[in-house]
């Protein structure tokens, strides 16, 4: 990762409100899409007719970062606590490969929160209340409507409003045509 000077931070907010937010166990990983969103991508692991595939739009959302970190945060359907956390790709690192001979590099990630390897369960900053706060008011979320809103700190210079907008329509002019999509792109500067 080339060096980036972090005297402030930006961020790109992707958000969608009265969905189901991310499903599935927070403290354990086993069938839980909300552990799936952030560790599995491109692995394809939609069940059939889902939309999407091989987790491409999750890793771009990471590549788009200067700083290759994201943050998730998820109210999920007939809940009202916020669940928050994120993944950051680090520079790839040496590893022995499986036979002990040749080293490669292998990508290294960071997740927000806890891991405990006795109990293979996560304890995510989400469930204290301070952090929680204070994440809402950093990141001007004041609803509480399930959905899920993902953070791409620091984007590239290149994300700008008018690709934004170019690619939004490109990709999802049927559901906006027929109603089915509501976008809203909004410039925070």
């Amino acid at each position: 990762m080339p060096d980036v000077k972090l005297d402030s931070i930006s961020w790109l907010q992707i958000k969608d409100s009265n969905t189901t937010g991310l499903k599935g166990a927070l403290r354990k990983q086993d069938d839980s899409n909300f552990w799936k969103y952030l560790l599995e991508f491109g692995s394809g692991t939609k069940p059939e007719g889902g939309l999407g595939r091989h987790g491409v739009g999750r890793i771009s959302m990471i590549l788009a970062s200067k700083i290759h970190t994201v943050l998730v945060a998820t109210i999920r359907e007939g809940e009202s606590a916020l669940a928050v956390s994120g993944i950051a790709l680090l520079d790839p690192v040496s590893a022995l490969c499986p036979d002990g001979t040749k080293k490669k590099k292998v990508p290294q990630s960071l997740l927000v929160g806890e891991y405990d390897g006795k109990t293979d369960t996560s304890e995510l900053h989400s469930e204290d209340k301070d952090f929680v706060s204070k994440f809402r008011t950093t990141f001007d979320l004041k609803n509480s409507d399930s959905g899920l809103a993902v953070f791409v700190l620091n984007p590239h210079k290149e994300i700008t409003t008018a690709k934004i907008k170019a690619a939004t329509i490109e990709h999802f002019a049927s559901a906006i045509h027929t109603k089915k999509l509501i976008v809203r792109i909004e410039d925070g500067n």
